[in-house]
């Protein structure tokens, strides 16, 4: 790998790690949290972020390094989907309405 790509992808990684996230929920401000701090709250795509250097508050899912919180969510989502209507195909055959 050359060295500006491997230098950038350290930089890039440092400052998404040490970067301080502000959520507003419910018109009320949470913060500082970190990129850690956000996964275990849970957020999704649409929960109001701030950080220093933005000049607004954006959606999550608007902002390049919080995206992955959102892929295995949307996973998540799909196979809770599948389930679902699994158990409600095999109730319909085993318990058919008259």
């Amino acid at each position: 790998m050359p060295a500006y790509i491997y230098n950038s992808t350290i930089n890039y990684l440092a400052s998404s790690t040490m970067k301080k996230y502000f959520i507003l929920k419910d018109e009320k401000r949470f913060g500082p949290l970190s990129f850690d701090d956000l996964k275990a709250k849970h957020i999704d795509s649409s929960t109001l972020i701030w950080f220093d250097g933005e000049p607004q508050w954006k959606k999550a899912g608007q902002i390049k390094e919080l995206r992955e919180l959102f892929k295995q969510s949307q996973k998540t989502s799909a196979v809770i989907k599948f389930f679902k209507h699994l158990i409600t195909s095999v109730t319909r055959l085993l318990h058919p309405q008259s």
